[in-house]
């Protein structure tokens, strides 16, 4: 009878231990897994939800206070790094959709008044390596999406979306944005819903979009640099430089992705024929635009034929720096661009302010990825 329960209390213990153990190898990772399905991380709130088809990832950003003016790239700032799921191995999730709206303190929407620009990065680097995929991350920038006020939200047409691994970092940079209200002082959060899908429940399975983006430079030589009017902390474009930042041609010539607005109407005409570097030739299905406010228009012409790809057309309140809406392109059918064309963006602008206001235009490009295409035929097969 002693010896039996000698032989429990020794297996009792053997459990208790094994058991400590298995919560001392397990409790981290289980807690990291469960502050990022729903917690906060470092100030940001973070929630994870799904129907079983769409998956949705929602941020909140910490809280910032309104109380004064915030110029374009001047505002506070925070950025958030995840992945879209925690698994074991690298699974193919589909982007399809991106959005942000600005939230008061009881959590009612506000305008976007209060929203300078959002920008979803990743390593592009990383990304075409994890494909097998060699020199491509040389000519795209390391950026997935940017919002901004006037554009909230992008959502790629049907049968298409980027391909994302389970395992990829992404990040999501938002800054605030005041123009308007001197007095204000008000805390706001700005909220941010990624939408995707996992590829098992795809049939037929999504054809894959590689993001490009194209920009207005001037030369410094006859525009007077943004950096004259303030410094900024958070860049906005996409080549992820600060407008401090240069870009000196071998010509000898040196050019700005931002310029201050001359007064009146204003027309810009550039080459962007290598800063697109198209891989292969291929078609467009979706495009955003991100622009200050006074411009007009953006638009995207092929040189070669004299055809226009897209024009975007933006409505600004003309006697404010405000924007209400900028038209996006989408298309399932979607336009042909040639790898051996060249192309033009052309910008309009209408600066009726007596203040110095600053510009910059970058329409972002969304074009079928026939190699990744290939790449991803060869894993379904």
């Amino acid at each position: 009878m002693v010896l039996n329960f000698k032989k429990r209390l020794a297996l009792l213990l053997l459990f208790s231990l094994a058991l400590a153990c298995t919560l001392y190898f397990f409790y981290q990772p289980l807690k990291t897994w469960l502050k990022s399905s729903i917690g906060t991380q470092n100030g940001w709130d973070v929630i994870r939800t799904g129907n079983g088809r769409v998956n949705r990832i929602a941020l909140t950003s910490p809280k910032f206070l309104v109380d004064t003016l915030y110029p374009s790239m001047t505002g506070p700032a925070a950025t958030h790094y995840f992945n879209l799921e925690h698994s074991f191995g690298a699974k193919i999730n589909w982007l399809l959709g991106y959005s942000t709206y600005v939230i008061s303190s009881e959590g009612n929407i506000l305008s976007d008044d209060f929203l300078c620009h959002n920008n979803l990065d990743y390593n592009a680097a990383a990304y075409y390596h994890h494909w097998g995929l060699k020199g491509r991350a040389e000519s795209l920038v390391p950026r997935l999406a940017t919002l901004t006020q006037g554009q909230t939200a992008i959502q790629f047409p049907k049968g298409y979306g980027i391909p994302l691994k389970s395992t990829q970092v992404l990040s999501a940079t938002t800054q605030v944005l005041n123009v308007t209200d001197k007095k204000i002082n008000q805390e706001i959060y700005h909220k941010i819903e990624l939408d995707y899908t996992s590829n098992k429940n795809l049939n037929p399975h999504l054809k894959p979009l590689f993001q490009q983006s194209v920009m207005v430079l001037v030369e410094v030589d006859t525009n007077k640099l943004a950096e004259k009017i303030r410094q900024p902390d958070v860049d906005c474009l996409p080549v992820l430089t600060t407008i401090n930042a240069l870009n000196v041609c071998r010509s000898g010539e040196v050019f700005t992705g931002h310029w201050v607005l001359p007064e009146g109407k204003d027309t810009i005409v550039r080459d962007v024929t290598n800063l697109l570097n198209l891989p292969f030739s291929t078609s467009l299905h979706y495009a955003s635009v991100h622009v200050h406010p006074h411009c007009v228009s953006l638009e995207l012409i092929d040189r070669s034929t004299g055809k226009s790809i897209f024009k975007s057309r933006i409505n600004n309140d003309s006697k404010q720096s405000r924007m209400y809406h900028i038209e996006a392109f989408s298309s399932e059918e979607g336009i042909k661009l040639f790898q051996d064309h060249s192309y033009e963006l052309v910008c309009i602008t209408d600066h009726q302010l007596k203040e110095k206001r600053d510009m910059m235009a970058v329409m972002l490009l969304y074009l079928r990825d026939y190699e990744l295409e290939e790449k991803l035929s060869e894993q379904y097969n």
